[in-house]
């Protein structure tokens, strides 16, 4: 049998609470002014989750409580101040030292928080996906007198801090989870740093942030200055949104090994107020990846394949069989300027190189430079992986005799 209970106490003019079946109460608590602040919900292990704010929503700051009618507060629930504060008043979030978890979509659509501030004694560990989704003017999380993520946090949910307004993240020494998309869509984040002591995550020389074993490649800030792009060749798998709106970027490399490109991952890159030339992406794969939901959507791109490989592309990803292509390349063979040999093959192809036939008196042929590359004389084939030059010039490296 179910019982409504209210219950009248100092300064608190009434809780309300349902009873049965098994589920948690949720009670509301009112101050002196009958002015409805939390609504929460008891936990397993007699501690409390915020399901709702109703206090005032045209405030500068708003501290969290970490004690509610006597009860710790642990958890900040799923939904709990959901698009409450948005007016034109910028405002902080203050998180008790109490709070172990954030829900999803806890603070999300809030377009007047600019800050969240949890003190040194934090002790949260999980900030779950979408917690603070759409929060516009969001650019700040302070732990204590830095602003490196609390050490405490070990998990980033999915989108957590997509479409906010940070220029730079520091994450802490004990981050373990980070979830697709939690910093992307940040127009302004132009680098993403760690600790020393983090050994979970790698941040490569254009500030691309990969897994420890490279594997995953998470994201490149949207706010990058990098026009040339090389996925690592480790990378097995591009995260959803790792890329969306880059405006920088002109060439993108993809490695041999990539096996899949989550959703909306190219999502809306090569597009610029100047209109600028459409980012070129090369696909050096052993195989088509697997792309999934637009993987590709609204991008001005061209994709350039193996030969080989280009009539599998245009039948797994049919949407962009327009903008898929081989690429001719011309490759030449020189002695200083003298041209000794000249071919047209397809990017991401091998070449037969030739034999160096010319005798040099004190001088014996010793290989080939291709840029910084050497190839020895021994080598007989070698692999052209054209980046976006269409013209691959060889030329042959003599050493005197000994």
């Amino acid at each position: 049998m179910k019982k409504i209970i209210t219950l009248i106490g100092i300064g608190i003019l009434s809780l309300s609470f349902l009873v049965g079946c098994g589920k948690k109460s949720t009670i509301t608590t009112k101050n002196a002014k009958n002015q409805t602040m939390y609504s929460y919900n008891e936990l397993d292990d007699n501690t409390i989750q915020i399901v709702s704010y109703n206090g005032n929503k045209s405030i500068s700051e708003l501290t969290i409580p970490s004690e509610i009618d006597g009860k710790v507060v642990s958890k900040i629930g799923d939904y709990s101040f959901d698009n409450l504060f948005n007016g034109d008043i910028c405002m902080n979030i203050i998180v008790p030292d109490t709070v172990i978890e954030i829900g999803i979509y806890a603070f999300a659509n809030n377009q007047a928080i600019n800050e969240v501030i949890f003190n040194k004694n934090s002790n949260i560990s999980i900030i779950n996906a979408y917690a603070f989704i759409n929060c516009t003017k969001l650019n700040s999380i302070s732990y204590g007198d830095s602003s490196i993520l609390p050490l405490s946090l070990i998990a980033i949910g999915e989108q957590a801090f997509y479409n906010c307004n940070f220029s730079s993240i520091y994450m802490n020494d004990n981050l373990k989870e980070l979830g697709p998309g939690a910093f992307a869509c940040n127009k302004n984040l132009s680098a993403i740093n760690k600790t020393i002591v983090n050994k979970n995550f790698i941040i490569d020389d254009e500030g691309g942030l990969y897994s420890s074993d490279y594997e995953v490649f998470y994201m490149l800030p949207m706010n990058s200055t990098a026009t040339d792009y090389y996925i690592n060749d480790h990378t097995l798998y591009i995260e959803h949104y790792a890329f969306i709106d880059n405006k920088s970027l002109k060439t993108i490399h993809i490695n041999r090994n990539l096996l899949r490109i989550g959703r909306s991952a190219f999502e809306g890159i090569g597009l610029s107020n100047n209109n600028q030339k459409e980012t070129e992406i090369y696909f050096n794969c052993q195989h088509v990846p697997n792309a999934l939901e637009n993987a590709f959507a609204r991008s001005n791109i061209r994709l350039y394949v193996s030969h080989e490989l280009k009539k599998e592309y245009i039948k797994n990803w049919v949407d962009l069989s327009d903008y898929i292509s081989d690429q001719i390349i011309n490759v030449s063979f020189y002695d200083d300027d003298e041209l000794i040999a000249n071919e047209n093959i397809y990017n991401f192809s091998s070449i037969n190189l030739p034999k160096y036939t010319k005798e040099v008196e004190g001088y014996t042929f010793a290989g080939w430079e291709l840029n910084d590359n050497f190839i020895p004389s021994y080598v007989v084939e070698y692999y052209i992986e054209s980046n976006n030059n269409r013209d691959i010039k060889f030329y042959a490296k003599l050493v005197p005799n000994d």
